[in-house]
């Protein structure tokens, strides 16, 4: 038996992490093997802390899953934990609701490398010397 549970709210573009309980509910030791699949198109996987277990009947261990969602990702996502023992697989499907992300360097300013304030800054002393010049040849023309 599987149980998840998200740590932090997942964002475009950055990691969250998923902790798994697995529970022997057989009467004797088994080991299990741990396999993540079905998130690649939307997130890469940064780690998953053990990818076998060795639980004796009746005892359960966390696995803490670690994944970073694409930038541009948002809305609801699913992968799943895929626990093997022996020839018995269980998958285990783990929905994830991928938040917009919301950082600074985003719409007009995008691709400025986080630099947006100071390009801002920048586009604002522009229009000010432009400004300027402009005012400077409307008070020539009238001498």
């Amino acid at each position: 038996m599987v149980t998840t549970n998200l740590q932090n709210t997942p964002a475009a573009g950055q990691q969250f992490t998923v902790t798994a309980t697995v529970t022997n509910t057989d009467t004797k030791a088994n080991t299990f093997n741990i396999a993540l699949n079905n998130y690649n198109t939307w997130a890469s996987l940064v780690s998953v802390d053990q990818s076998t277990l060795n639980l004796n009947a009746g005892q359960s261990q966390t696995v803490t899953v670690v994944l970073q969602a694409n930038a541009g990702i948002s809305g609801d996502q699913t992968f799943n934990i895929v626990l093997t023992q022996g020839t018995q697989t269980l998958t285990q499907p783990v929905p994830v609701s991928i938040q917009s992300s919301s950082t600074p360097g985003t719409g007009l300013f995008t691709g400025l490398g986080g630099n947006a304030y100071l390009w801002g800054i920048a586009a604002l002393n522009i229009l000010l010397v432009l400004i300027i010049i402009i005012v400077a040849v409307r008070v020539v023309r009238k001498k």
